[in-house]
């Protein structure tokens, strides 16, 4: 899973302040063009099974604006498994987020521009590697790849899919907490059982 920020790290400039028009996004400037590249190297990390989640410090609306409004953004909302933005301390919010998708924060890869955000969730949160990315857009593949957190051998059917299903996921158990009723809630998710024989197509998921 990576934990992504928004202001100077998918886009440059600060979305409360700047507005959409204000941003850093787009091919009329070597930065702008930047942080597209950056984003087109998520979207294709994610095409392979890594998860993208949001953790800002932000209005929740006005950080989706880029989302539904710009043009130049390569990461939509779809993209986005769980979409965090508000003012709480990003520790707790990506404790949120573990739980939410059932996933151990020795899973996440937390990436922020600011630096004093990146040492409080290394400080409250050790088992998230922390990836601080400062100046240079243009730069921030090639810091990742250096320390290349990421393996991609034999990846399955289920790895491409992964994003949808923790969407999913998280949509259950939201709605598990609105109801009283848990026969109900769980009649109400159609369940299916299949069973199948082993073969080349599921070898690796079954491995």
């Amino acid at each position: 899973v990576i934990i992504l920020d928004l202001d100077n790290t998918i886009w440059g400039g600060i979305i409360g302040d700047d507005g959409l028009d204000g941003i850093k996004l787009g091919n009329d400037t070597p930065e702008g063009e930047a942080f597209i590249n950056f984003q087109n190297y998520l979207k294709k990390l994610s095409n392979k099974g890594i998860v993208l989640c949001i953790c800002s410090k932000n209005d929740h609306k006005i950080a989706q604006e880029p989302f539904i409004k710009h043009s130049d953004m390569t990461l939509k909302l779809d993209d986005i498994a769980i979409f965090i933005a508000n003012f709480n301390d990003k520790p707790n919010n990506i404790r949120k987020i573990s739980g939410n998708i059932n996933l151990g924060l020795d899973s996440f890869v937390f990436i922020d521009d600011n630096p004093v955000e990146c040492e409080l969730v290394k400080k409250e949160l050790p088992e998230v590697m922390v990836i601080n990315l400062t100046g240079d857009p243009s730069e921030f593949i090639k810091k990742i790849e250096l320390i290349s957190p990421f393996y991609f051998k034999n990846i399955t059917k289920e790895d491409i899919n992964r994003s949808a299903s923790y969407k999913k996921t998280t949509i259950i158990k939201n709605q598990r907490l609105e109801t009283t009723n848990l026969e109900e809630f769980l009649k109400g998710l159609k369940p299916e059982i299949f069973f199948e024989k082993l073969d080349k197509n599921n070898i690796a998921r079954s491995s």
